[in-house]
């Protein structure tokens, strides 16, 4: 059974980001197809965001305590593949941004019970499962990417790429509640309240909100800023996403080995240090081939910081440590809903490049930040 748990949080985590994977591809024809601007579609996401804020809030106090998190990871995946096909086939701005707010809420229903299992296993195995679990989303963004970029290129529309992807994601996760969730124990976990997070965990969960904020230029806006900076192809405009999620899976994978061999300074400090610095020389030199290998090289170098977050709140001296994870994962997606509009606003006021160059410079800062709490 506890194998049944480690690879149910895995593909409900995976789900989900394959479909953002098949849109973030298709952003740029998105944004031509309703005649959006960047500041649009930064209202959308913000739209967006603020429902899963909300909608996590609701998760963590209301339903996972009465429900556990079993059954929760696959039916809000389901409900997300269902919206999702309406939501990217809108004729509209205003059905568009409509069907934001709930797509925002059922993706809320999905990270908080996966974070909180992947936690439990942890601790009752011994395993070393963050690497792994965040390689799901990786994967999940990889793949949608690649398979939505490989259709457009075999002039497949948009509209039948969401509609397989939809029907594909859904049959999934409903397998995946008949057949094994209701076969599993419910854990509810401990009541908790709506209050701020505790000053012990502001620090890692601001660092993994400003991390998740930046970590938007590569999952929203890099497919748009190649396609307009470099008038380049679908299928092309996402090489910054096939780099980044390829070599960042990889490193995921084998997450536990390096830090069992390497230690946290030198995984997560040292190789963001050199990712990010490889990342900003290759912005300078403006290659499209080198862009896309130096940000294969960040995705690798970089990948494990988040997990390694995730570790460190595990070891706080709290009375409930899964309410702390809760509160970072909280915290992290803050920023990861809040940065892509900022970034939208300042690319339409002064490009979308100044924001690209702000991602290693900011990263290279949050290593910095994280430095005094990490292992050898």
């Amino acid at each position: 059974m506890t194998e049944l748990r480690i690879w149910l949080s895995r593909i409900c985590s995976f789900l989900p980001t394959f479909l953002f994977g098949t849109f973030s591809v298709c952003i740029p024809w998105k944004m031509a197809h309703l005649n959006m601007s960047e500041t649009d579609l930064s209202f959308v996401i913000l739209t967006f965001g603020v429902a899963m804020i909300f909608s996590i809030q609701i998760c963590r106090i209301v339903l996972m305590p009465k429900f556990g998190t079993i059954h929760l990871m696959p039916l809000g995946g389901l409900l997300f593949s269902i919206l999702f096909y309406f939501w990217t086939l809108s004729l509209d701005y205003l059905t568009f941004i409509s069907l934001a707010i709930p797509a925002g809420i059922f993706w809320g229903l999905i990270s908080p019970p996966a974070n909180v299992e992947t936690f439990r296993l942890e601790s009752e195995t011994g395993r070393i499962l963050f690497p792994i679990f965040e390689a799901s989303f990786s994967f999940g963004m990889l793949m949608g990417a690649l398979t939505s970029g490989a259709l457009q290129g075999l002039s497949v529309n948009p509209e039948e790429i969401f509609t397989l992807a939809s029907l594909f994601t859904g049959s999934i996760c409903l397998l995946l509640f008949i057949l094994v969730a209701l076969k599993l124990d419910q854990i509810p976990t401990e009541k908790t309240y709506i209050k701020l997070p505790s000053r012990k965990v502001l620090l890692p969960g601001i660092i993994a909100g400003i991390v998740y904020a930046t970590y938007g230029i590569v999952v929203d806006w890099s497919a748009h800023w190649l396609s307009s900076e470099y008038q380049i192809t679908a299928f092309l405009s996402g090489i910054v996403i096939y780099f980044f999620s390829s070599t960042e899976l990889l490193a995921l994978l084998l997450g536990s080995k390096l830090l069992e061999f390497f230690g946290e300074k030198k995984v997560v400090f040292h190789a963001m240090i050199v990712g990010c610095l490889v990342l900003l020389i290759s912005l300078i030199i403006e290659n499209l081939l080198f862009i896309g290998i130096a940000f294969g090289i960040f995705g690798f170098l970089t990948a494990n910081f988040h997990p390694v977050i995730l570790q460190i709140t595990g070891r706080l001296d709290v009375a409930n440590k899964e309410e702390a994870i809760g509160d970072v994962t909280l915290l992290s997606f803050v920023g990861f809903i809040f940065g892509p509009p900022i970034i939208g606003f300042v690319g339409e006021l002064y490009g979308l490049t100044i924001c690209i160059f702000a991602l290693p410079i900011i990263w290279i800062l949050c290593a910095f930040l994280i430095l005094p709490k990490l292992k050898s």
